[in-house]
This record gives C-alpha cells, sequence and structure tokens, in this order.
C-alpha cells in the first residue's frame, strides 16, 4: 500500500503541487495571516450587545461583509465545538443544554459528532483545527475527483482540470466556510471509483471501500447532499449494468446504500427519533412556501454565465430574490466551454451522454415546473422539506466531469474536427452572452428595479466577456499555430485563466 502511495506521488507530483498550490492561494489569510476561515464579522455587527455599542452617540457598527453565511457562527461551528469539548471531558454528546432548554445533540446530523475528520480537533486547539478542517476541503476533492477521472482513463492534464474545477467551483466555495457540503464532496467521487472497480475490473473487496465512503459522506453532516450523492451512486450503478451486464455487481452496487446507512444507525435513528419534532416536517411540509423561495428562478440561469449579474452580498449589492449562495454554481467561462465542447466528442460517448442526463436532471428538479413541485404538492415523507437549490451540487458535479471530457476531446481531436466543433461551441456561447443582453436591456427599458441596477448588470460582466474574448483570442493562436510549444503555452493560458477566475 505504501509502495502504491509513493508511485502515484511520483507519478503525479506535478499534479499534487498544483492542487497545494490552488489551496493556499484561496487560503493565504488563514496561512499568512492568521486570520480563520469564519465569519466572526457577523458576531460583533449583527448581533446584541454589540449592536448597542455607541460612542460619543455615534453608533460602533462592525462592517459585516456576508450576512448570509451566519448560520456558520451561531450553528455550525459552535455544535462542532461542543461535540469536540463534550469528548474532551469524556463526555458523549447526547445533549445540548445552550437551545432553549435543551435538545438532543447526538440527534444533529449537521454536528456530525461521528464523522473521522473530527480527530482535527484533537490535534489542534479548536479554532486552529477548524481552520485546517475547512483547508481540507477543496485539497480533497481535488484528490478524490482526480482519481476518479484518472480511472475513466483520461489524461493527467484533463483530470487535474475537472477535479481542480469542481473542487473550486461556486458551490462549493460559497459554502466552504460551512465545513460540511465540501466534506460530503470528498467521498462521492471514490463511491463512483468503487463502483467503476467492481463492475469494469470485477474487484468485490472494493464493495467494502464503496460502503466506508458513502458512510462517511452521511457521517460529514450534510444531509440531502448525501441522498443526492446515493442517487448519483446508484444511477451511475445502473448505467454500468447496461454497460457491463454484470448482475453480481449489481447487487452489490444497491444493497451499498443501505449496508452504509445500517453502518450509520448510530446517528440514524436519534436522527429519526427527533425529526418528527421538527419545523419543518410540521409546517413546511404541509405549505409550499419554504420550498418555491429556494427553486432557481430562470432569469437566475444567467449567473453560471456571469455569476454577479445580480450583484454580491459581500460588496453588498446584492439584489436578486432569495439568496445569492443558494444558488451559487459559477464553475467558469473556460469550463463551460470544454463541457459543450464534450458533446461533440466521439468516443466515451456513453459517458458523456451519462453525464449529460444527470446535469439535465438536476436542472429540472431545480427549476420550477411541474415535476419539481410535485414532491411538494404530494407532501411525499422527507422529499417534500428538501430545499430545491442544493440539488445544485449535482449539476457542478456532471458538469466538472463534462469538462474533463471536453478537455480531453479537445487536445486529442484531430486539427479539423476541433476546428469545427470549437468554434460551433464558441458561436453557441456569444449567442448566450447576445441573449443576455438583449434580455437585460429589455427588462432595464420596461422594469424600473433592472434599470436601476443595469450598472452593477455592466460592471460585473465586464470579466466574463473580456475571458469569452481572451478565450476566442487562444483558439484562434492554437489553431494557427503548428508548433507544439505554442499550443502547449495556450492551454497553460487557458488553465490559469480558469483558476484565476475560480479563485
Amino acid at each position: 500500500m505504501r509502495l502504491r502511495l509513493v508511485k502515484f506521488l511520483k507519478s503525479n507530483l506535478w499534479v499534487v503541487f498544483l492542487f497545494f498550490i490552488l489551496s493556499i492561494v484561496l487560503f493565504s489569510d488563514f496561512l499568512f495571516k492568521g486570520l480563520l476561515p469564519i465569519p466572526s464579522d457577523v458576531i460583533v455587527g449583527a448581533f446584541h450587545p454589540w449592536l448597542d455599542n455607541r460612542w460619543l452617540g455615534i453608533s460602533t457598527i462592525f462592517p459585516v461583509k456576508n450576512f448570509e453565511i451566519r448560520d456558520i457562527v451561531y450553528q455550525l461551528y459552535p455544535w462542532r465545538q461542543l461535540v469536540t469539548e463534550s469528548l474532551k471531558n469524556g463526555v458523549f454528546p447526547l445533549w445540548n443544554p445552550y437551545n432553549f432548554t435543551g435538545i438532543s445533540h447526538i440527534a444533529n446530523i449537521f454536528a456530525a459528532p461521528f464523522y473521522p475528520f473530527n480527530f482535527l480537533f484533537f490535534l489542534f486547539p479548536f479554532s486552529l483545527g477548524w481552520s485546517v478542517y475547512i483547508f481540507l476541503q477543496p485539497l480533497l476533492i481535488c484528490f478524490s475527483t482526480y482519481l476518479f477521472l484518472r480511472n475513466l482513463k483520461l489524461g493527467k492534464v484533463s483530470s487535474f482540470f475537472g477535479s481542480a474545477v469542481f473542487a473550486f467551483s461556486s458551490v462549493i466555495i460559497a459554502r466552504l466556510e460551512f465545513g460540511i457540503l465540501g466534506h460530503a464532496a470528498v467521498w462521492l467521487p471514490l463511491a463512483l471509483l468503487s463502483e467503476d472497480k467492481i463492475f469494469k475490473d470485477k474487484k468485490y473487496k472494493w464493495w467494502f471501500a464503496g460502503v466506508i465512503f458513502l458512510l462517511f459522506n452521511y457521517l460529514s453532516g450534510y444531509l440531502q447532499v448525501a441522498i443526492y450523492s446515493y442517487a448519483v451512486f446508484l444511477a451511475y450503478g445502473i448505467f454500468r449494468f447496461f454497460q457491463y451486464k454484470n448482475k453480481k455487481a449489481l447487487i452489490f452496487i444497491l444493497i451499498t446504500p443501505f449496508v452504509a446507512l445500517s453502518l450509520g444507525g448510530v446517528q440514524t435513528l436519534p436522527f429519526l427519533s427527533a425529526v418528527k419534532e421538527s419545523s419543518r416536517i410540521v409546517n413546511y411540509g404541509k405549505e409550499h412556501f419554504f420550498a418555491d423561495e429556494f427553486f432557481l428562478p430562470v432569469e437566475r440561469l444567467i449567473t453560471f454565465l456571469i455569476p454577479d449579474f445580480f450583484g454580491n452580498p459581500v460588496t453588498k449589492n446584492f439584489w436578486g430574490k432569495t439568496s445569492y449562495y443558494e444558488f451559487a454554481g459559477y464553475l467558469g467561462i473556460i469550463p463551460l466551454f470544454f463541457a459543450l465542447f464534450s458533446l461533440f466528442k466521439r468516443n466515451k460517448k456513453k459517458e458523456i451522454i451519462f453525464w449529460l442526463i444527470l446535469t439535465i436532471t438536476g436542472f429540472v428538479f431545480i427549476l420550477p415546473n411541474y415535476l419539481s413541485s410535485l414532491p411538494y404538492r404530494l407532501n411525499i415523507p422527507g422529499f417534500s422539506v428538501l430545499v430545491p437549490s442544493r440539488i445544485i451540487f449535482v449539476i457542478d458535479f456532471s458538469f466538472s466531469i463534462l469538462c474533463a471530457f471536453g478537455f480531453e476531446g479537445f487536445i486529442n481531436s484531430k486539427e479539423k474536427f476541433r476546428k469545427k466543433f470549437s468554434f460551433i461551441t464558441l458561436f453557441l456561447f456569444s449567442l448566450c452572452f447576445l441573449v443576455i443582453s438583449i434580455f437585460a436591456t429589455g427588462k432595464a427599458i420596461f422594469i424600473p428595479e433592472w434599470q436601476k441596477n443595469l450598472i452593477i448588470i455592466l460592471r460585473n460582466s465586464v470579466i466574463p466577456v473580456s475571458l469569452l474574448l481572451a478565450l476566442l483570442f487562444s483558439l484562434v493562436i492554437y489553431e494557427a499555430s503548428s508548433k507544439i510549444f505554442i499550443k502547449k503555452i495556450i492551454i497553460f493560458v487557458l488553465l490559469f485563466l480558469t483558476f484565476s477566475d475560480l479563485l
């Protein structure tokens, strides 16, 4: 095992190095300035008694950068700290005495009392342990997704690209400091990798690994993402069954989620006993207003191309409805180009179609329509209280896999094929931006709110449009040059632009 790890590190040294570099850049404030990845400005800037502080009759309210992620400081951070302190004192965290008259803490999945990576809080002081815990999320996602993509026979550069795009996509970054979605995301690619090992290589010992990966995905503290991960796992298993016709493998795959949940019974049973008292079950399950607010408005599809089209809460100019981070799914202009290019790829067609269907399914259930509202109108137990916007996790993951396939197809395809479909894809991109321009102009003419925020739209469109032009310029040079060295430089430039955009 140790020899395999050493061999992997040696053969993928530059990939490992770049994963660390990207993570270090993202967490430079923590690593070099000693700042913690937690929105603690919310505590003194949005709550009493600090709001009451005055000096010479002047309010001294501390500026809050992003109030939307306040759950971290008054829920997730103290919950995890309570788990850690209880265990350090030799007491199992059964009860949280700080919520009114008290509440079951072991039943709180968000507190993640059984997640293995909690060991970090015993190695370091809690605040530092939390920072390391947050820091590890994109790094581990990079490694797990890279392993999955390499197993799909994609090249190192393509696998690096797809895995890093997912790890630093908006769905991960916007929720990074919560410390739950990122850790849940780590285990999905590894679970899918175990399926491939079972179906393609008939290595059934990987079934045990698959069980552990799904178990950790569940214990990481984000139940809704675990539900989606299990659904993707089962869908992928059925897809592989139709490819390889391995009934024995299919049986193993179908029972894996149930075995994982059974092993996590120490978390599941208290949760089920407490969930019937949840206000979301009692109220939201009967009223649709909660879910209705969290379907992705059709106009917010624009943010997949222009992420801050409706402003940003950090810069205090957000004017979109409901939430910014709930609908944050931006992957970058260049990755989306390669994701679309993958649709023209001739080999690996079945796999590309699977991930395309998964992406489309995600959009069907995140947008307001008859099918997506069905679980809420029928009041299906469990599903009727899920927040629709969270399925954006599946959309971004599927898109990331497609962009890895597209990148591989781009660098390996024949010149005539690449030229033709590169510029078809680019034309579609340009058409999307043109439609957005016409749409925004029309709205600004007839709707005062859009007219008032037109300057925000224009300013926040500069970078995406510049990236589109840089992509066009890069493609022209790539196709015009016959020198391998120039082509490699262009690929490097595209990678640099991608991660400059995402970070």
